[in-house]
This record gives C-alpha cells, structure tokens and sequence, in this order.
C-alpha cells in the first residue's frame, strides 16, 4: 500500500456476522470493494474475518485475515 500499488475508492459491505462467546468474539464481513489493485481497477469480493478477546472492558483485535469470496 505504501508503493501506491493499492488504491481503494469505497467499500459496500453485503453481511456483517458477529459471534460473541464471553470475551471473544469472531467477525466476518463479506465486502464488496472498489479498489485499483497494480493498475487492476475493479470491484473485489474480499470477506474479512476478525478474532477479539476484551480485556479489561476493551475489546483487542487478535487476528485479521482477509481473503475473496
């Protein structure tokens, strides 16, 4: 991203799930997203998983990993 080589213009959330398990919870988020990717303007199906744990009344992001569906 830094190299200019990813370019986002907006992002259209299609479903957003949230599990909470006590101090844990696990997100996913399927996006379609407007982006230039190494000159490649197109809309990207990306879906974005997410891990938290809360701490001390904080919730902490453990884990991101984003894949395309």
């Amino acid at each position: 991203m830094r190299a200019g080589q990813f370019d986002h213009h907006g992002i259209d959330a299609k479903s957003v799930d949230v599990e909470v398990t006590g101090d844990t919870a696990h997100l996913v988020a399927r996006t379609v997203t407007d982006a230039t990717v190494y000159g490649i303007h197109a809309p990207w199906r990306l879906e974005l998983a997410f891990d938290f744990v809360r701490r001390d009344g904080v919730w902490i992001a453990l884990r991101a990993v984003g894949t395309q569906w």
